[in-house]
């Protein structure tokens, strides 16, 4: 499974029209992979989330991807200042 800025803005939207309760199991493991990985990068506050606080949605892998993604070439640091 492969994180994308696509995929993230795919499920922002998703939640935005239909809730979180319209997210399946992968989506739901993508979607917290991406708030860990945000966490780790802008917080420093890593494998923690408010959002999943007995981390029962916490992929480890996942969420390292989510991190490189925000901080590599063309990530959001980036993205956020071009």
């Amino acid at each position: 499974m492969n994180l994308s800025h696509a995929d993230r803005d795919y499920l922002r939207e998703k939640l935005r029209k239909f809730g979180y309760s319209s997210l399946i199991p992968d989506e739901l493991t993508r979607f917290h992979a991406y708030d860990y990985g945000f966490r780790a990068i802008f917080m420093d506050d890593r494998g923690h989330s408010p959002i999943d606080p007995d981390g029962r949605h916490h992929d480890r892998q996942l969420a390292r991807q989510a991190e490189l993604l925000f901080e590599g070439p063309g990530g959001f640091r980036t993205r956020a200042t071009a």
